[in-house]
């Protein structure tokens, strides 16, 4: 189901950089929501992924040439940013505990979360393989594994727009935890000394986590965190859209359900609550959040039991967010 947000939907500051009553007796918007791009991304493969066409932005119209500052950049007139998963590697000398072979396997960190792949666009799109060879990739070990992708549209429309990446859950939850003499072995359980494998939501020493916000200098391709979703445990970041008119973002919460408001600077502005306030202006019954978390060092978390991840419900869940005609649509 899709919805939208309008000033009448009592959201309009999340919407706009200064909020306004609309007109008294003004006619509510009537316009149909945009055809939205497929956003899946399969851990099997990057064919599957490919193949989904996930996100496409052309930098510039056809025939227009570029600024000189743009013509090395990492994005360039018509490539597409796709999100998968890095991969696994064995470690031959990992413990195993459990006699599985799959203990001595870990997160592929020197393998892509990111490739911007290089496409040329048919005259005629009937959801054709592409030949798009990739030509820039970011590893598991900057950004961890991703799914959201979000471009910033730069107000000039020549310089290539940075890209926006969020945390995910998608591609499963991964563990590890210190044995008896100290070395550190895949677990699938919580344990006291159980921490995020290497690879999971990126580097932990710029403190990321399963709320982080990646930022990708379309130019240059460097790496920084952009922002943070509070009070989220490990279910990761749903969607993240940006509004070129207010230069602000949205991005969904899979662990509270909430649907954020972020700057240009990565400040978490304020919150939409979907399941007690859009709900109810639809006239359904509020759903509220149960509170559901993740704790890693309980042993109550298992990583082959999703059940256990610390989702908000299914009703409340936002996976896909789209501006179109001054609306935030969310589904």
């Amino acid at each position: 189901m899709t919805r939208s947000i309008t000033p009448t939907d009592g959201w309009a500051c999340l919407r706009y950089a200064r909020c306004t009553p609309p007109p008294t007796g003004s006619p509510p918007v009537t316009e149909s929501p945009p055809q939205t791009k497929s956003r899946s991304r399969s851990a099997r493969s990057w064919f599957t992924a490919m193949l989904a066409g996930v996100a496409m932005f052309g930098l510039t119209a056809l025939g227009q040439a570029q600024p000189a500052s743009a013509q090395n950049a990492v994005f360039d007139t018509g490539n597409t940013v796709v999100t998968g998963f890095s991969g696994i590697k064995e470690d031959e000398n990992a413990p195993s505990p459990t006699g599985n072979q799959l203990d001595k396997f870990f997160i592929d960190t020197d393998g892509a979360s990111v490739k911007v792949f290089k496409v040329n666009t048919p005259k005629t799109q009937e959801g054709q393989l592409l030949d798009a060879p990739a030509g820039f990739t970011i590893p598991a070990s900057k950004v961890g594994q991703v799914f959201a992708i979000a471009l910033e549209e730069n107000v000039d429309g020549e310089t290539p727009p940075n890209i926006y990446l969020g945390a995910t859950s998608v591609f499963g939850l991964n563990i590890v935890t210190t044995d008896a003499s100290g070395q550190t072995q895949r677990s699938t359980t919580g344990a006291d000394s159980a921490v995020w494998m290497d690879g999971q939501f990126g580097p932990t020493a710029d403190g990321t986590g399963p709320g982080t916000i990646y930022k990708v200098d379309g130019v240059t391709g460097d790496v920084s965190v952009f922002a943070a979703l509070p009070n989220n445990t490990g279910p990761g970041v749903g969607d993240i859209v940006y509004d070129k008119t207010t230069q602000q973002f949205f991005a969904s919460d899979l662990d509270t359900g909430l649907i954020h408001r972020i700057d240009s600077a990565g400040t978490v502005l304020d919150s939409f609550d979907h399941g007690t306030m859009g709900l109810p202006a639809a006239g359904q019954a509020p759903i509220a959040d149960d509170g559901s978390t993740i704790d890693i060092t309980n042993a109550g978390f298992d990583s082959t039991n999703p059940t256990t991840w610390g989702f908000t419900q299914r009703e409340r869940m936002v996976w896909g967010l789209a501006m179109h005609g001054g609306r935030l649509y969310y589904a």
